[in-house]
């Protein structure tokens, strides 16, 4: 009985069919192209306004990365720079965009 299950999953796992080509924590290639955008934000204030934008903006499989900036006095939330590098290839700047107006009260592009 061992032996044929072993056998099963053998096979399935050379099976095409039973492959998955892309899950979430599946490494981007580092030739993938990369773009960045840096941003100031005003987070919704809550205690971890940081941690809650990243975990929106992570959902999307073509944001890589979220820099952010030391914040400075008891602002925590308002007036925060962050870079996010993302990959045109899977998500456009115009989505990141919209993404980050969902997450944050305030978003500028701080250059183009």
């Amino acid at each position: 009985m061992r032996l044929s299950y072993l056998t099963g999953l053998i096979l399935l796992a050379g099976c095409p069919a039973a492959q998955i080509k892309h899950t979430f924590d599946t490494p981007i290639p580092p030739e993938e192209p990369r773009a960045t955008l840096e941003l100031e934000l005003t987070l919704e204030p809550q205690q971890d306004c940081e941690e809650a934008f990243d975990l929106e903006l992570y959902r999307q499989r073509g944001i890589e990365l979220i820099a952010w900036d030391r914040p400075e006095g008891p602002k925590r939330c308002a007036s925060r720079r962050a870079t996010i590098r993302y990959i045109p290839g899977r998500i456009q700047q115009e989505q990141v965009m919209r993404l980050c107006r969902e997450a944050a009260s305030r978003v500028e592009q701080v250059r183009p």
